[in-house]
């Protein structure tokens, strides 16, 4: 029988090898845009979704027009960003 150590280091080995094996860039090409309640339009940059493994974060990129009100809305912790002012 195995022990929670074995158990640790095979997972550990396991994303180990995800991790290594997994994309270091996104380009902007590749980016599917969806539209979202919050923005005119959304880009999921790194995330399990898209073939980039994380401990939970993710990286989107969002188009958020001048004068545009993205509701109120919850989540976890959240940095922003401003590419460029559109106005």
């Amino acid at each position: 029988m195995e022990n929670f150590y074995d158990d640790w280091l095979a997972e550990s080995e396991r994303i180990e090898r995800v991790v290594a094996d997994a994309p270091r860039v996104v380009r902007g090409k590749e980016l599917r845009w969806v539209r979202t309640r919050q923005d005119r339009k959304a880009a999921l940059m790194i995330a399990p979704e898209t073939g980039f493994p994380t401990g939970g974060s993710l990286l989107m990129k969002a188009q958020i027009p001048p004068c545009w009100h993205t509701g109120k809305h919850f989540h976890g912790e959240e940095a922003i960003y401003v590419e460029r002012n559109l106005r």
